[in-house]
């Protein structure tokens, strides 16, 4: 099969662009594989020597606006032909279904966040919903944001979760006791004011423990000033971005994921496949939930809630058992977002679309 993605960029550390990546990878084992984006960054996720690679920016015509790269998209998938034109994101799938109306080009329209989040209007929601409908396919991450679609949409949708590396599968939970952490971006999305509110009242009942956040982003100084007010200094730490994510979540003694608004985290999922006991909040999407259930494979809390995200680690760091527990039962979850089983389900979800008529 000829399989072509289309998302706006492959810059490092973004989670829809590391999807992008792994199932890239995993499927120019066995078909021609091209990356679309309109850009090219200088730090991208590395991607197979066999894989094909298109800038829109990069073709001819020096216009650099929405309609010039909707053309050239088309005209990128006229020359290409791929039987499977899949799209990663808000934006980048308005653009792909443009692109590709009242033409034979089959798509697949996959959207990462909650539909709240990406489409806050009104107006934006009706858009969506209509300009969705001429996709042949979509796949979401989580029940609750496939039911935000019409039933047309809903119909031909398929619920497929993130692939994890499969090298986080040999890397062994190793904590550090009390050390706390959370990964993501530093925004109002992730919520991490909440986060450190509530741990400076956890520190009071337990004094040895420390708060370690991972990434950066537009709040940092926000983030800095709230952890003086609270006499945190010694105790909460801003470490930025690192290469050795993964080193740093197998040594949390617990990972807590307080975002209002979330897909699919990977970053919950990492944590998870780890063995890391976790904590995260029923964040709009659905995400969580998803990945936790009922408080089956970690600690599913209210969203936005100051009280219970302060209720939740008092609870888990005050009870190794239940660290142990989790531990296992969210290791075993972790098996079903093997590259294996995910890649094998979008091959599968691929071959159905491309043979269906219309």
């Amino acid at each position: 099969m000829k399989i072509a993605f289309y998302i706006n960029t492959m810059k490092s550390g973004g989670g829809a662009e590391r999807v992008v990546s792994r199932l890239a990878n995993y499927m120019c084992k066995n078909n021609n594989v091209t990356i679309i984006t309109i850009v090219r960054e200088s730090v991208e996720y590395n991607y197979d020597d066999s894989i094909g690679r298109v800038v829109l920016d990069e073709i001819e015509s020096n216009k650099k606006n929405a309609i010039s790269r909707i053309k050239k998209l088309r005209s990128v998938c006229e020359k290409m032909k791929p039987d499977i034109l899949i799209s990663f994101c808000e934006g980048a799938s308005e653009f792909a279904v443009i692109a590709t109306l009242l033409s034979k080009q089959k798509l697949i329209i996959s959207l990462r966040n909650a539909p709240e989040h990406d489409f806050p209007s009104f107006t934006s929601r009706i858009i969506a919903r209509a300009l969705f409908s001429f996709s042949n396919g979509a796949v979401f991450q989580t029940k609750e944001i496939c039911d935000w679609y019409p039933l047309n949409i809903r119909n031909k949708a398929k619920i497929i979760l993130n692939p994890v590396e499969d090298t986080l599968y040999n890397t062994k939970w190793n904590p550090i006791k009390w050390r706390v952490v959370a990964v993501g971006r530093l925004t109002e999305q992730k919520n991490h004011k909440i986060l450190i509110e509530a741990f400076a009242k956890v520190v009071k009942k337990f004094p040895e423990a420390e708060l370690y956040i991972y990434g950066r982003g537009n709040l940092e100084q926000d983030l800095i000033q709230q952890i003086k007010v609270f006499d945190l200094e010694r105790k909460v730490f801003l470490c930025g971005y690192t290469d050795d994510i993964y080193e740093c979540i197998s040594r949390a003694n617990i990972f807590v994921l307080p975002s209002i608004v979330e897909g699919l985290p990977n970053a919950l999922m990492e944590a998870m496949t780890i063995g890391v006991p976790s904590i995260a909040t029923d964040c709009i999407g659905g995400g969580a939930k998803e990945l936790l259930g009922d408080n089956e494979f970690g600690l599913l809390v209210d969203n936005n809630n100051l009280n219970a995200v302060e209720e939740s680690l008092t609870m888990l760091l005050r009870n190794e058992q239940l660290q142990q527990n989790f531990s296992l039962k969210c290791r075993e979850k972790s098996r079903s977002f093997n590259m294996d089983n995910i890649g094998s389900q979008w091959i599968g979800y691929i071959e159905k679309i491309i043979t269906e008529k219309g």
